[in-house]
């Protein structure tokens, strides 16, 4: 399949553009958007399917450089579409399985050509193109953030980054998996979520930006939470809601450097990855299971043998579904 720039390189040739910014027109992109797509190869498939269906452009040809078998009708294989599909369901709708399990029937149970028209519609159905956060439930994690800004003090973007640690490690020492379903690396101020922290540095997407504003003050970026944003405590199970009480609790009046020491100390996740793989690498939520609190690790482990079976009774290969405990080995047979 091709990258985000061959795409752009192709969309120029074949509609005679100079510029990108004339693709991201008809992409519906704004061009800084379209190049931060480029340089992190973040491809928008709703977007493009639907400047397909408005510009009569085959989207085999698009996506894959081949043309269509059948000139008349653009479209591709039902295999490739459902496949990048079910890539995102799997990705966005990891806690409804019985939604995915019906999505991907329909999908896959196409006739053997889908209509360009009912690709975009599926495409909308299964995912909120414009998330830059792999595994990621979104709604919670923009709450959460919500949540931490109105009801800490001295909230900046290092503090942010913590909280959000705490709750989605807490989270999965508990029940084998986070909140957000972030991903965190060992930074040398600490666990950071990637993602998260390139998109607060830069612009916000539009479902952020109308929760929360980043207010630089010299060098202190204030997280804060914008009127008229009620907070939804209904997308949460009881066990979160405690959770997130219990954060701010802890961590209500706590600077970032305060913060960050709480992260720092021996045999805590962040050490861990810090001693043993170095900084920049990802923290394993593994690694927050010690035994002592929570689930132990042989039932996080015969939790995620169950995701396995479900995967697979799908079709898919668990080492191609993202997913926060990926480095959990399978159990040995006839263990359980």
């Amino acid at each position: 399949m091709k990258n985000v720039a061959e795409i752009i390189d192709y969309l120029k040739n074949k509609c005679g553009f100079e510029f990108e910014r004339d693709v991201a027109k008809i992409t519906g992109l704004i061009p800084s958007d379209l190049h931060r797509r480029k340089l992190q190869n973040n491809v928008p498939y709703r977007n493009l399917l639907q400047a397909c269906e408005e510009h009569n452009i085959s989207a085999d040809e698009l996506f894959f450089g081949r043309k269509p078998d059948d000139p008349t009708i653009k479209q591709f294989q039902h295999e490739d579409i459902a496949r990048k599909l079910i890539e995102v369901l799997a990705k966005l709708e990891r806690e409804r399985p019985d939604f995915f399990r019906d999505i991907y029937g329909k999908v896959i149970g196409e006739a053997s050509w889908l209509t360009t028209k009912r690709k975009r519609e599926i495409s909308g159905e299964l995912s909120a193109d414009d998330s830059i956060i792999l595994r990621v439930n979104r709604k919670k994690m923009i709450n959460a953030i919500y949540y931490f800004a109105a009801n800490t003090e001295k909230c900046g973007k290092t503090k942010l980054m913590k909280l959000m640690y705490h709750l989605d490690f807490f989270h999965f020492r508990e029940t084998g998996n986070s909140v957000t379903g972030l991903n965190y690396f060992a930074w040398k101020q600490g666990p950071v979520p990637a993602d998260l922290f390139k998109e607060l540095s830069n612009d916000p997407k539009p479902d952020l930006a109308e929760v929360i504003e980043v207010e630089i003050i010299e060098n202190f970026h204030k997280i804060v939470p914008k009127k008229g944003f009620e907070f939804d405590e209904s997308i949460f199970t009881k066990r979160e809601l405690r959770l997130l009480q219990n954060v701010v609790s802890f961590f209500k009046n706590t600077n970032a450097e305060q913060i960050v020491e709480a992260t720092h100390l021996p045999r805590q996740p962040w050490f861990k990855t810090i001693a043993e793989k170095g900084e920049g690498k990802m923290i394993k939520y593994m690694l927050a299971v010690d035994g002592r609190h929570g689930l132990t690790r042989r039932e996080i482990i015969e939790r995620q043998e169950e995701l396995r079976e479900m995967y697979k009774a799908l079709g898919l290969d668990w080492k191609d579904v993202p997913y926060e405990s990926d480095d959990i080995p399978p159990l040995p047979e006839n263990s359980l």
